[in-house]
């Protein structure tokens, strides 16, 4: 039986959802020093379970073996196949060193398929050895019934693949006008904004003095999208390589230098409340100043990209639909602070 413990803080969309899932032994080593991506496939080799239906209980439950109860923390239970177990107590050179079970059983890839909004809050830390989590676990009858417990540890990595076809995130993609009003972004490597500031060059901006350049972007607020796919906590702007990876821009460097991130560049979710406490709209802030500066600067004539994403993509589900610089009630805004020279 695989056993995996789940965190309800980081589930994601709907907590009732049904998740089918199947576990299959990989053939790869995964090193602790290589670089994996929410994009890179893991090899797999066979399966080790059939599908299984799964409705996930963030509930702590009982294991109850051979007249004894333990408690468990909120956890997916799946049993695997018999085969896996019969190979383990078979080969007695694997079982008897870390080393030789490793080359023995590279690891498990646990895939989960749903067909709603819904992302499994697994935490594949072992907390302790003895918490019947984050474990396979081997019953078997000799003489009389016995469990082995095999810790899951080494690398963990997460691999996503995202259906976008018919959905509004497709048609922004290829609706110019759409794409300008609404901003569509989800961690997990789903989706990121681009934008462009046509017009921050020398000759436009060359004869003041910018003092302080601040993006301010408000959520939407869409009917029918739903209150349980909460917004992205913390955004983060950056440039791309030519290797097309994440440059991020100085403002953020400067915040996450004095450990003042948001005080000096801001990205964080913030609400607008009315008289009575009521939020009014949901909306982010973003120091550009010294990348603005740089804009000016540099006046290459050239139209620059920064892109806007989530701040820890990969381990993050969260989404956000934004207004964009056409939206007709919040449109995106650049706020300057600037003064003339003398």
């Amino acid at each position: 039986v695989l056993l995996m413990n789940m965190t309800s803080g980081l589930f994601y969309g709907d907590t009732s959802a049904q998740h089918n899932i199947q576990v299959f032994e990989i053939d790869q080593d995964l090193d602790d020093n290589e670089e994996l991506y929410t994009t890179d496939p893991i090899s797999a080799m066979i399966p080790i379970s059939d599908v299984q239906e799964v409705r996930p209980s963030l509930q702590n439950f009982d294991v109850i073996f051979d007249g004894d109860t333990t408690t468990t923390a909120p956890s997916i239970r799946v049993r695997l196949d018999n085969t896996l177990a019969e190979r383990i107590i078979n080969d007695t050179v694997a079982v008897k060193r870390d080393s030789s079970f490793r080359a023995f059983f590279k690891g498990i890839k646990v895939q989960s398929e749903t067909e709603s909004t819904s992302v499994l809050p697994l935490d594949a830390r072992v907390k302790t050895l003895t918490d019947f989590g984050n474990k396979i676990i081997l019953y078997y009858t000799d003489t009389v019934p016995k469990f082995y417990p095999f810790v899951l540890g080494g690398v963990r990595h997460v691999n996503v693949t995202s259906e976008i076809s018919g959905t509004d995130f497709e048609n922004a993609l290829d609706n110019e006008v759409l794409g300008d009003s609404l901003l569509y972004l989800q961690g997990f490597g789903c989706g990121d904004a681009m934008i462009e500031f046509p017009h921050a060059n020398f000759e436009n901006f060359g004869n003041i003095l910018v003092k302080k350049a601040e993006l301010e972007i408000t959520v939407a607020s869409l009917e029918g999208n739903d209150e349980e796919l909460s917004p992205i906590k913390l955004l983060f702007l950056f440039e791309k390589d030519d290797d097309d990876e994440r440059v991020l821009i100085q403002d953020i460097f400067a915040g996450q230098s004095t450990n003042l991130l948001s005080t000096i560049f801001g990205g964080s979710l913030q609400e607008e409340l009315d008289g009575n406490g009521v939020v009014v709209r949901r909306f982010y802030t973003m120091n550009i100043t010294q990348y603005f500066q740089d804009l000016i600067k540099e006046n290459s004539g050239e139209v620059n990209k920064l892109y806007l994403g989530a701040a820890v993509p990969e381990l993050s589900p969260e989404r956000s639909i934004l207004c964009g610089p056409g939206h007709s009630q919040y449109p995106m805004k650049l706020n300057l602070t600037y003064s003339l020279p003398n």
